[in-house]
């Protein structure tokens, strides 16, 4: 994660000469088992947060060019938060905030069947959503998915 998250960073001068992004700017660590995607979680806000309070440095860099990928400038956005991170797994109320912005940098920590079900058209515990086209546009476009354990999900990682 920590290396994506500075690839993507590391592309922020491409801003000035009109080449696009080609690093992706949502992350999914998808793993079967909700032990990893809450420990995945929480390594990913510890990033977030360190990003978020930098002050000098290279993180502070990293920080500011993940918000000049947000939004598109370089000033005026030093109170937006620089990476977003969301969990989505089964058993606790899943946000779906993770899909309102197609720029902003994010990790996602995921079991198989919450990706899985947003990749196919079906958000899996959402019934009828008419955003599961958007769901499944993000999940698979402008993404890195960093399948752990995929001998565990051969089915999953057949339909990447």
């Amino acid at each position: 994660m920590d290396v994506a998250v500075f690839a993507l960073a590391a592309q922020a001068s491409r801003l000035d000469s009109d080449q696009p992004i080609t690093a992706p700017r949502h992350i999914f660590l998808v793993v079967d088992r909700r032990v990893i995607v809450d420990e995945a979680h929480e390594r990913a806000q510890r990033l977030a947060r360190k990003l978020r309070v930098a002050q000098q440095g290279i993180l502070r860099a990293v920080a500011d060019n993940l918000r000049r990928i947000a939004h598109g400038a370089t000033t005026g956005f030093a109170e937006e938060p620089p990476l977003a991170v969301y969990v989505l797994r089964g058993g606790m109320y899943r946000s779906e905030a993770w899909a309102r912005s197609p720029l902003q940098p994010t990790i996602v920590a995921s079991t198989v069947d919450q990706l899985g079900s947003r990749l196919l058209f079906r958000a899996y515990g959402r019934s009828g959503s008419g955003a599961w086209p958007i769901y499944a546009a993000l999940a698979a476009n402008d993404s890195l998915v960093l399948l752990d354990e995929a001998h565990c999900a051969q089915p999953f990682l057949q339909t990447l």
